[in-house]
């Protein structure tokens, strides 16, 4: 074998292993004329020795310029064989190759430089060696050496060339290293990557679109990247690729999917997004190929329903009604079990639009699939009952529906009803706040008789005689049920039931009922049936004047006659009469529950259940030795109803015919921040500034704003308004609260407040603020806003902002009286409305200066509590013995009701003199700029609860968002047509919650606007 020492001079190879660069380069050139000699000579054994040396004796050396030296030379014996070089490239690329992950900077530049100038040479011949070509530049892009990744770049352009114009290409070798490669981390590896997929894709002859599965998670992978150049390139791969695949007719949609999926559960939203669309675009053309994937793709689609962000809610919920648009047949793969397990699991979901879109696909499964959904019922049954539970009133109707529809057959609908009957059992809370909708809704959805009668079955087996007792309405055969009343039957308990009677037949869905009193002598058991229970109810109460206005209504003519007539009937005779006339019909339809009733034997079965009752009651009485006997208690409420004119004589009294002396009615606000507390105290006679006033103390223990052992806090007084309960010359007395040595206590806000609002700045700026505080008035008995049916929902909002009539307006006596009251008060209260809620009202107080602005809300909300007593029952006592029958009471609860339902809040409207003069719309700018600045402080401030309401829905913006426009609605600030229009005014400060605490929301606004000064 030839030796390569004797083929090249001794000097040449001293020359090639040089410090000086220069040098080696002229050494290259020699060995370069060199091999050229030698090929022409056709001595490849000869130029196989040199290349030889070059690799072991240079390349492989441990001294780096030697390293250096043999890559420069192995590129200069590649330039001499010219086209003969590839039959030597096995020998010639190896130890280039390993150059790329040496220690030295230098010698991978140089392999670099070294492994260009080779493949310019041998071009398409290079295609053999190109995965490890691919590797060695994939870690190279990463390098820590800017030159190299520069050498790296230049090198990757060439073999892009070389690879789009070659024949030899194998993109099958490629694709695995590709696949493996993919999921490295390194940004410039991520850039080097996305470039050729770019690269390879462009090129006709190659099918990357095939192949896209095995690298399509990678891509998506890059979306999240925490380079932008990275998601961009990315984002154009993936779009380019969704393009190729609505023009291509072979798509391997299956694997695809399988991505997708997963990807559209990705913590990144640019991520979700892109999956999302891609989802949708395969549902479009995935055709068969892709129904043995939709119950995967269901489980991508719904909770993406529900996502913060809109883009990404809208393309779901698209695709979602395209999917559901497909007609699947199960015997391609639909598999329809998988898609219920999916759908079941979403009603889960903590996002009300997810559960809502579960119910759909379950309902639209029912009407294409009826048998097959039928036969997995054992699994959803329990997921559609605990729906029931739901906090949303969509949610519930939907899952009503269903149910529904699942129980058109006899068996189904005799499971439905037991499981109803059981589960109200076991969640009484769902009974009080569902139960009433649930049975209503199931009789619209089904038939009501078929229904009631069930449900009675039921109930006749049950032993929990108490729980029967709530689930049965006993106004069937009213008249004959009322008439077989005892005394003892008529109890606290029946009376609260009778009142929610009388309360439900006021709604729309009794409107037939009401309007059969048209006609007395057509349906005169009906009238007297409601002048029966006219004759139970307690005359003060509210649903005694309920039934006793509607009955005013009923026409009088005959109307007494019929009465009379029927003053001494059997109620049954006519029914009874019917039976004599019809002998043998009624023989053979009895035993068929649903053609003849058989009235009679149903009142003795009544008759025996309350039996059953009676006895009940008496066996719990007579355990409890101390409680008072039925009739002692009889006894006792009408002592009470006795003594009410008196009492109601007594709170009528004016004391000023009588003494000069008044009475100081001192409130402040309580441990919560939020509850008011007040007590009085005689005064000597009138008063008319605060000054005159007495310090008095309290025991701060009882209301959480001091310890035990030191309990005394003082009160000082600070604001008096005349007192509308007592009238005359007594006073209600706003106070704030203090420490003995004269400190105010954590819940005094006042103090603070003063203190901003006497700074000369605030205070040369006369500060206006007008408050819109809004409140729901909520049923006593069951914490339901009134004007709502109990347990369920009044129609959609819409109609009851400033709404007139009954059936809108809700609680006006409540308003009206509170309104009256903080006129004689002397609060600058400046108006009234209804709000969008139904049961929901609002005040305005204002405009007020400075601090006087908190001391007047405080007080009208102190109003607006004994407002809503004096106007329920003019103090009928017997309202605490029948848990405060028909009662309302204040809430200002920032979101009282879940759902698709206005919040309520404190819109503080705010001005300073500076906004009020000419250009002050520039000083309004600057301040809402402020505002934006300080966002966060201002919303941890802005009341309880508030990130409920803040939502960007119902005419709010999102708590975690600051924006402020004209007459936006959706805006954090609102700022009046008028004050753009004139150039000077107010604005409106949007965020506060109806709970906030005025004195420190006023001075906070006034505190950012006027004496913040931003860094």
């Amino acid at each position: 074998m030839a030796d390569g020492l004797s083929l090249i001079p001794a000097s040449v190879l001293r020359n090639l292993a040089d410090k000086l660069y220069e040098k080696r380069k002229n050494a290259a050139l020699e060995i370069e004329g060199i091999v050229k000699q030698l090929a022409l000579a056709g001595e490849h054994e000869k130029i196989s020795a040199v290349i030889n040396l070059l690799t072991v004796d240079f390349a492989c050396s441990p001294q780096a310029n030697q390293r250096k030296g043999g890559l420069i030379g192995l590129a200069a014996a590649t330039v001499g064989l010219a086209a003969e070089a590839a039959q030597h490239l096995e020998q010639i690329v190896p130890p280039v190759l390993n150059s790329f992950t040496d220690h030295d900077g230098r010698v991978r530049y140089y392999a670099c430089e070294a492994l260009y100038n080779i493949a310019k040479v041998v071009r398409g011949d290079f295609i053999f060696f190109f995965n490890k070509i691919f590797d060695a530049l994939c870690k190279l892009s990463a390098d820590a050496d800017p030159n190299v990744q520069s050498a790296a770049h230049l090198l990757d352009r060439l073999i892009k060339d070389i690879v789009t114009e070659s024949d030899q290409f194998s993109i099958e070798e490629f694709i695995p290293l590709l696949r493996e490669r993919m999921n490295v981390l390194n940004p410039y590896v991520r850039q080097f990557l996305v470039g050729w997929i770019t690269v390879l894709d462009s090129v006709p002859d190659i099918d990357m679109l095939g192949f896209l599965p095995d690298f399509l998670d990678g891509l998506f992978n890059m979306l999240s990247d925490s380079s932008h150049e990275i998601r961009q390139q990315a984002d154009s791969a993936l779009s380019e690729f969704l393009q190729e695949i609505k023009n291509s007719p072979n798509v391997d949609y299956g694997r695809m999917a399988e991505i997708l999926v997963q990807r559209a559960g990705s913590s990144d939203e640019f991520t979700r997004l892109t999956a999302i669309t891609w989802i949708n675009e395969f549902v479009k053309l995935g055709g068969e190929q892709l129904v043995p994937y939709y119950a995967d793709i269901l489980g991508a689609i719904l909770p993406c329903i529900s996502d913060k962000e809109e883009k990404i809610r809208v393309v779901a919920r698209e695709t979602n009604e395209e999917l559901r648009a497909i007609r699947a047949d199960p015997a391609d793969g639909f598999n329809i079990d998988a898609i219920l397990s999916i759908a079941r699991r979403e009603l889960t979901s903590e996002w009300e639009a997810t559960r809502i879109e579960a119910l759909h696909w379950i309902s639209a499964l029912l009407a294409r699939y009826r048998s097959e959904v039928i036969s997995y019922l054992n699994h959803t049954f329990d997921s559609l009952l605990n729906a029931l539970s739901d906090s949303s009133n969509e949610v519930v109707l939907l899952a009503l529906e269903v149910h529904a529809c699942i129980a058109e057959d006899n068996k189904n609908f005799w499971r439905l009803v037991g499981l109803l009957v059981r589960n109200f059992q076991n969640d009484r809370v769902l009974l009080e706040r569902r139960g009433a909708l649930i049975v209503r809704r199931l009789c619209v959805l089904l038939d009501a008789e078929r229904v009631y009668r069930q449900f009675s079955l039921n109930l006749e087996q049950e032993e929990d005689l108490d729980f029967a007792s709530v689930m049965v309405q006993a106004y069937n055969h009213a008249s004959s049920v009322i008439q077989s009343l005892r005394e003892e039957d008529i109890n606290a308990k029946f009376l609260v039931q009778l009142d929610k009677l009388i309360r439900l037949l006021e709604t729309p869905i009794f409107a037939y009922l009401r309007l059969q009193l048209l006609e007395p002598g057509k349906y005169t058991w009906l009238l007297k049936t409601l002048y029966g229970l006219l004759m139970m109810l307690p005359q003060q109460s509210a649903a005694f004047k309920i039934l006793r206005t509607r009955l005013k209504t009923v026409p009088s003519y005959s109307c007494i006659e019929q009465l009379k007539g029927t003053s001494s009937e059997n109620p049954y005779s006519q029914i009874l009469q019917f039976s004599e006339d019809n002998r043998n019909r009624y023989a053979a339809n009895v035993a068929n529950v649903y053609n003849a009733i058989d009235f009679p034997s149903r009142l003795q079965q009544f008759e025996q259940m309350q039996h059953k009752h009676r006895m009940h009651s008496k066996s719990k009485l007579q355990s409890r030795n101390s409680t008072p006997s039925i009739a002692s208690q009889s006894i006792e409420e009408e002592q009470l109803f006795a003594d009410m004119a008196l009492l109601t004589d007594l709170i009528k009294l004016n004391l000023s015919d009588y003494t000069e002396k008044i009475i100081a009615e001192y409130i402040w606000v309580g441990g919560s921040g939020v509850d008011l507390r007040s007590k009085a105290r005689t005064l000597s006679g009138p008063v008319t500034d605060p000054s005159q006033l007495p310090k008095w103390n309290y025991d701060g223990s009882s209301t959480g704003q001091a310890p035990g052992e030191d309990s005394e806090v003082i009160l000082y007084p600070q604001a008096i308004f005349k007192d509308p309960f007592r009238k005359g010359n007594n006073i209600l007395v706003m106070c704030d609260c203090y420490t003995p040595q004269g400190e105010p206590i954590p819940t005094n806000k006042r103090h603070n407040a003063a203190k901003i609002f006497s700074n000369p700045a605030v205070a040369a700026e006369e500060a206006w603020f007008g408050i819109e505080q809004e409140y729901t008035l909520l049923q006593k008995d069951v914490k339901w806003p009134i004007g709502w049916p109990i347990g369920g929902y009044p129609g959609p909002q819409g109609p009851y902002y400033c709404s007139a009539g009954a059936d809108k307006a809700f609680g006006r006596d409540v308003v009206d009286a509170h309104y009256k009251a903080c006129l004689y008060a002397g609060i600058d209260i400046s108006g009234i409305n209804g709000e969008v809620m139904p049961g929901q009202w609002e005040f305005q107080v204002g405009p007020c200066v400075g601090i006087s602005a908190g001391d007047q809300l405080w007080v009208a909300r102190y109003v607006l509590e004994p407002a809503d007593r004096l106007t329920r029952y003019r103090l009928d006592l017997r309202e605490q013995r029948i848990t405060e029958m028909a009662g309302v009471v204040l809430s200002l609860d920032p979101k009282p009701i879940q759902g698709d339902w206005n919040g309520a809040g404190a819109h503080t409207n705010y001005s300073t003199k500076s906004m009020r003069s000419d250009g002050g719309y520039g000083v309004i700018k600057e301040a809402i700029e402020k505002l934006g600045r300080r966002h966060k402080e201002h919303i941890a401030a802005y009341g309880e609860g508030n990130e409920r309401r803040l939502t960007g829905r119902h005419e709010t913006a999102d708590i975690d968002t600051f924006v402020w426009g004209v007459a936006n609605r959706g805006a954090s600030i609102r700022v009046g047509r008028d004050t753009e229009k004139s150039g000077k005014g107010y604005f409106e400060d949007r965020r506060p919650a109806s709970n906030m605490d005025p004195y420190v929301v006023t001075s906070m606004i006034a505190e950012t606007t006027i004496l913040w000064k931003p860094t």
